[in-house]
């Protein structure tokens, strides 16, 4: 009996789900990396919902404690899942890339993983006129032998 392959998968690393608005942009990165042949983890598909109201009232005794072991819990399932993933693609869109998303482009260079970004906006927003990113963002993405992607429809992951 022979084993099904598995499908290369992809860690979408995005500060995209903390806007409603911005979910149909990410829902185009899904189906452009399902387009691919590729599996993806999306950690805005994780549900925290019950674990926030367990958090109770900001002023309420052991919130604080709380709030940490819920980021605990977070980062460490962000982090196994970059673990077991093929790549990395960051969507870094904005006036700077987002914190946790240059976060875990970091952590998955630092581990092996290929990452590849995205930033479809024109603006360059790097340490040098003529860089769109941040020149360690864009290291990390260039170290690791991914490309940095212009458009959704440009993007090609091997």
């Amino acid at each position: 009996m022979t084993r099904p392959v598995k499908k290369p998968s992809v860690y979408i690393a995005s500060p995209l789900g903390f806007s409603k608005e911005n979910v149909r942009y990410l829902v185009r990165v899904r189906h452009r990396i399902t387009e691919l042949g590729l599996d993806y983890f999306d950690p805005w598909l994780l549900d925290y919902r019950s674990d926030i109201k367990q958090l109770g009232n900001p002023g309420s005794k052991g919130f604080s404690k709380a709030q940490e072991a819920l980021a605990t819990k977070i980062g460490t399932n962000n982090r196994e899942a970059i673990s077991r993933s093929d790549y990395l693609l960051a969507i870094c869109d904005g006036p700077q890339v987002d914190d946790g998303t240059a976060s875990e482009i970091g952590f998955a260079a630092g581990i092996g993983v290929k990452v590849h970004g995205l930033r479809t906006d024109f603006r360059n927003v790097g340490d040098l006129p003529a860089l769109p990113i941040n020149l360690q963002v864009l290291y990390f993405i260039k170290c690791t032998g991914g490309q940095l992607f212009r458009s959704v429809e440009a993007i090609v992951i091997r």
